[in-house]
């Protein structure tokens, strides 16, 4: 068994997801320069270095990834939805989408992400989701989904019309944007281009009460696409 894994079982609302989280010191370090790593749009504003956390964090399941994976659960079935998972991290909001019946596209932009997001997925018996690293910068053709989420990936200024362009491209009418997220300036201006976008947005709060995970208060942000009547 691997010393540098650590094996968790999470009840969230009656389903049980299993999931492997790496020790952090196994990602300390990014696997090519983070000058590199980083998006041209973010380098420009400030040095490599004071800004290699924004991608690092990934190797952890977060209390907004947490709640968004509870809050999926409470809502109408997702049988057949297709939803597509930006940031995925480790998965699991992705993971709890394919146990409830989703097709899920699970994306990020460092592939080792890519790689333990399909390994915890397997773990839990999904063999049909697709993986693809993904760079906000250069879009993929990968059509449009019934829902698009995220945790914690719009903090960041620097990739808000990146990942504006992204959500447009790849939101059906009538679709929706999930985003979890502690609520900062940064979110409240994204929601604002948004709205502007042809979104509208409705949000709710929570905190995770799930031991081991921190009791910090998470906006979840609902963005539905105008142009067609609710399903």
């Amino acid at each position: 068994m691997d010393a540098s894994i650590s094996h968790i079982v999470l009840d969230l609302n009656g389903l049980v997801v299993k999931m492997e989280i790496p020790a952090p010191e196994r990602y300390a370090e990014p696997p090519e320069p983070i000058s590199d790593v980083l998006p041209a749009s973010t380098r420009a504003l400030g040095s490599a270095a004071s800004r290699s956390d924004k991608l690092l964090f990934w190797w952890e399941i977060s209390s907004a990834a947490l709640v968004l994976a509870e809050c999926l659960l409470e809502g109408p079935s997702l049988h057949g939805l297709r939803v597509l998972e930006l940031g995925c991290g480790l998965g699991l909001p992705g993971i709890v989408m394919g146990l409830s019946g989703a097709h899920v596209t699970f994306t990020d932009y460092d592939p080792r992400a890519l790689e333990l997001a399909r390994a915890n997925a397997e773990l839990n018996g999904l063999s049909n989701a697709q993986y693809h690293t993904y760079d906000w910068e250069h879009p993929l053709a990968l059509g449009e989904f019934d829902i698009i989420m995220g945790s914690e990936i719009i903090y960041d200024y620097a990739v808000h019309s990146d990942l504006l362009r992204i959500l447009l491209r790849h939101t059906r009418a009538g679709g929706v944007v999930l985003l979890a997220d502690r609520k900062r300036l940064a979110i409240s201006r994204f929601l604002g281009r948004m709205r502007s976008s042809g979104f509208s947005c409705d949000e709710s709060t929570r905190t995770p009460m799930i031991a081991g995970f921190l009791r910090q208060e998470i906006s979840v942000f609902r963005l539905r696409r105008e142009g067609v009547a609710d399903a």
